[in-house]
């Protein structure tokens, strides 16, 4: 029993350096790739590599973690509630298809969503129905007229106004769910995954607040409390920080710089669009892009492809 045990013990911090040193010696430079990388992600502007020995390797056990990851959920709650005026409502996991609800990303095929069929009759345990082509036309027929076809959410992006509507919010009030939605389409990497787990929010604006202005009150609002659960978690955690690394000291910004797409693209003429905002993320630190789907002005591509059905571009 004491054998098994000890194959779930926690790692000393030798122990974890020198698995991740043979990890890199092993694999990752023997296969030409020093992370795993994509056409999401280029190879160039993946995080500098003295910061990967920092960013990797954990000094919490699997449990601290998960505590940790808990309390810093539950602090962002709070700040959303206190500082924006929401309220939690409970987030969908799937839409009826047709409805127009979900999220189409970028339109394209690849993007659509998971779907899935709803039989929405009952059907007896234990009973493996027979297959579709088994099935005669009257059989078939009654399978099937109640059956609904479903989408797993991509995001809440257009659920959320409707349901600002149905509670009767005011204006300056608003909700925040936590959400969690599967986008097939796309490839894990760094900055992305196929699971999106996120806060979604929305307020109840009056037309004469639809501005660039509210815009960046409301970024300005929302970095304050990135920043702060920074600051939480450190305190609460001052152990996940790697001693005497070039890391260690590093911090957030306390302020958030407005870039257009127009400006980036007018700063880095030469670089593609994710050479440029990596340029910009390391000049000032932490940047807001504002109208990443629009044309450029000389023709090229915008920042990022965006949904038509409802970005304000």
């Amino acid at each position: 029993m004491t054998e098994i045990i000890d194959q779930f013990k926690i790692p000393t911090e030798e122990e974890k350096h020198r698995a991740w040193r043979d990890f890199r010696v092993n694999y990752l430079l023997p296969h030409g790739k020093e992370w795993f990388s994509g056409p999401y992600m280029p190879m160039e502007v993946l995080p500098p590599k003295e910061n990967w020995e920092a960013n990797s390797t954990h000094r919490l056990s699997r449990k601290d973690v998960q505590k940790a990851s808990t309390k810093i959920k539950r602090f962002v709650g709070r700040r959303l509630e206190s500082d924006l005026n929401v309220f939690e409502h409970t987030a969908p996991i799937a839409f009826a298809h047709g409805t127009g609800v979900n999220d189409e990303l970028d339109g394209s095929e690849s993007k659509a969503p998971v779907s899935f069929l709803v039989p929405n009759q009952f059907i007896p345990r234990g009973i493996e129905p027979k297959p579709m082509e088994e099935l005669t036309p009257d059989e078939r027929q009654v399978l099937t007229q109640y059956q609904m076809k479903c989408e797993v959410i991509q995001s809440l992006a257009k659920w959320k106004p409707i349901m600002l509507a149905r509670l009767g919010v005011d204006v300056g009030e608003g909700i925040y769910c936590a959400s969690t939605s599967i986008r097939k389409g796309y490839k894990g990497d760094v900055t992305h995954s196929v699971i999106a787990d996120q806060w979604d929010y929305e307020i109840r604006i009056s037309e004469e607040e639809r501005t660039v202005e509210t815009l960046k009150k409301y970024v300005r609002i929302i970095w304050k409390i990135v920043t702060d659960a920074e600051d939480y978690i450190l305190r609460e955690y001052p152990d996940i920080l790697l001693p005497g690394h070039p890391t260690s000291d590093i911090r957030l910004p306390k302020e958030i710089t407005f870039l257009t797409s127009e400006e980036l693209h007018a700063k880095y003429p030469k670089m593609d669009v994710h050479e440029r905002e990596t340029a910009a993320v390391r000049e000032y630190g932490a940047i807001f892009i504002i109208g990443m789907g629009w044309p450029m002005k000389d023709g090229s591509a915008p920042e990022e492809v965006r949904a038509p059905a409802y970005d304000d571009w």
